[in-house]
């Protein structure tokens, strides 16, 4: 009997093993620094059609980026991601030299782990971009491989079938030396301890998963300047390890989370990770409309000596000496000593929020610090304004005030093109400060009930319940009133950056049907996200409708830089055309 079972027994233990060497990791190197997987809709459809993202797509949105692209001729693009989406996709980046005397050798390694639903797309794609560009494509054969590649570019750009799978790779050197790595006997990902740990994470069904791995990176920058390496020691960085993240759906929610070891001594910015948690309860009252608003453990204390200590290690030793003297000095304009008096007096906890109905659309922000000497603050306060209005020669007056009999303090300042008039109080163990006063009369009459405060909805509930109760960071931002700026006012902003273009009015262009605003934001409703930290370990959790990188998806964040880049944009249109005239001559 058990010689009958023993052949049955070995083959479902080659299984596993079988599966391991199939995955589309086996082609990326062990040596990956930073590692992406995404599974695709199709394993998860019913998980992903409940989603707000899914939701948004399916409307004008989803019909924008189809218009786009048929627009652009790009079919082959157009089908290529929407095989990606539903089917998944595998990026590994490895860093190959780094040193002082070359420029960095690096590969991006791209696996498309459906080889019938994917290859299509992907040639179809990448001989498009061979004829637009102009580059031309050829074929080679490499390990009897068939190889296509770029013919005329300054990297290698090549794909070809490998198994199950499609491959794209772009690096440095040669196609023929890209291709050997992919397929080079050296040990591979699936063999790494972080991608083994990546890939246990069983605390929900992920969708996407990958990490950075930070001490191997810091230890390249290190290669490239001695100096790198004091500077990453005294950053405290050399003490995080990999960062890693896992993704997947929660209702209509995206799920995230982000997890990296802290080890050693803390100090630097791994000291400021450092805190003890905090609950919902100790926020300071907030406005009842607040768009976004984020707390965090923030001990100034420390940034300011860390910083002091960090310019003193990197500065030249004649410059570092300096840094006292210049502090010293600083000391005696204001009459304080910064570091006691003013920094000394504050708490840990920091909140920035930003009022949609106080200071205008750009400059609503507000900052709260936890006051823990009040006393002491306040007189550090009012000598370190009289010594700046000495310091200015009439360029800067200060008026104090009682409004709502509490102490509220503005500062103008007599300079062309400066419009803001910074206001402070000192109220309730919190300083307030911002841009204009209306913030900060806000906080004084939120404070004596006579505005109503913040109350998470809903939604915001149900998402706390999900994450930790106490926190070193809470962050809660609605993204309704971003998108529907940005809907509203691209049609103008957009015809008026092509009217000014000079390349754009020589050609027809249309400007694309964008969705209504409306329509967009109906799906959306509030990010949550919680950062904790238990000494050992940061992480980072957040159930979102729709977010995007930089602080873009935040009104306050995306208005000013929506406008540095279109500022940006129009004077770079400006030089270029200046440029082709002097060429032309």
């Amino acid at each position: 009997m058990l010689r009958r079972l023993a052949p049955a027994l070995l083959l479902l233990l080659a299984v596993p093993s079988a599966r391991a060497q199939e995955a589309p990791e086996r082609l990326l190197s062990a040596n990956t620094h930073l590692y992406l997987r995404w599974d695709g809709t199709a394993p998860q459809q019913n998980e992903y059609d409940k989603t707000a993202m899914a939701q948004i797509l399916k409307g004008d949105a989803g019909q924008l980026v189809t218009d786009l692209l048929t627009d652009l001729k790009a079919k082959f693009l157009l089908h290529l991601l929407r095989s990606v989406s539903r089917e998944g996709v595998v990026v590994g980046v490895e860093l190959l030299k780094v040193d002082a005397n070359s420029p960095p050798e690096v590969q991006l390694t791209i696996v498309l782990p459906n080889l019938k639903a994917q290859w299509e797309p992907l040639f179809g794609t990448m001989t498009w971009i061979a004829d637009e560009s102009g580059a031309g494509s050829k074929e080679i054969e490499v390990m009897k491989r068939t190889v296509y590649h770029l013919k005329d570019s300054p990297a290698a750009i090549a794909w070809w079938k490998e198994g199950n799978d499609a491959v794209l790779v772009i690096s440095t050197g040669t196609p023929a030396d890209a291709v050997k790595r992919v397929l080079a006997k050296t040990p591979r990902l699936t063999e790494n301890p972080v991608f083994k740990k990546v890939e246990s994470f069983k605390e929900f069904k992920t969708c996407s998963r990958g990490f950075v791995d930070l001490p191997s990176l810091f230890k390249l920058i290190g290669k490239v300047d001695p100096m790198a390496v004091k500077v990453i020691e005294d950053l405290g960085l050399n003490s995080f390890k990999e960062l890693m993240f896992h993704h997947g759906y929660d209702g209509a929610a995206l799920r995230t989370v982000m997890t990296c070891d802290i080890v050693g001594p803390r100090k630097g910015l791994a000291k400021l990770a450092d805190g003890k948690g905090f609950k919902l309860g100790d926020l300071p009252p907030l406005p009842a409309d607040v768009m976004a608003f984020t707390a965090l453990r923030f001990d100034a204390g420390v940034v300011f000596d860390g910083t002091v200590e960090f310019l003193k290690r990197v500065l030249p030793p004649n410059d570092a000496k300096e840094v006292d003297n210049g502090i010293q000095i600083a000391n005696q304009a204001l009459g304080i000593n910064i570091r006691e008096d003013l920094i000394g007096s504050l708490g840990s906890l920091l909140v920035s929020y930003t009022p949609p109905a106080e200071g205008g659309l750009m400059f609503n922000q507000a900052l709260m610090f936890q006051v823990k000497d009040a006393k002491r603050l306040e007189t550090a306060l009012d000598k370190a304004l009289k010594g700046l209005v000495a310091l200015s020669q009439g360029h800067l007056r200060t008026k104090t005030r009682t409004y709502h009999g509490v102490k509220l303090t503005t500062m103008d300042v007599r300079e062309r093109a400066f419009f803001f008039q910074p206001a402070y109080t000192l109220h309730k163990d919190w300083l307030v400060i911002a841009l204009t006063p209306q913030p900060v009369q806000g906080y004084v009459l939120r404070t004596q009930s006579e505005l109503p405060s913040w109350k998470p909805n809903a939604v915001v509930q149900a998402s706390l319940k999900k994450l930790p109760s106490e926190y070193t960071m809470l962050s809660v931002s609605d993204p309704a009133p971003m998108m529907k700026l940005v809907w509203s006012a691209a049609p103008m902003l957009g015809l008026a950056i092509l009217n000014d273009s000079h390349q754009f009015r020589q050609r027809e262009f249309d400007f694309p049907l964008l969705p209504c605003a409306d329509e967009f934001a109906k799906h959306l409703f509030p990010n949550v996200a919680v950062a904790t930290d238990n000494g050992k370990t940061w992480r980072m959790e957040s159930l979102t409708s729709f977010d995007l990188p930089l602080g873009l998806g935040r009104l306050e964040t995306a208005v000013p830089m929506m406008m540095g880049i279109t500022l940006v944009g129009v004077r770079a249109e400006a030089q270029f055309k200046k440029v082709g005239e002097k060429i032309k001559e």
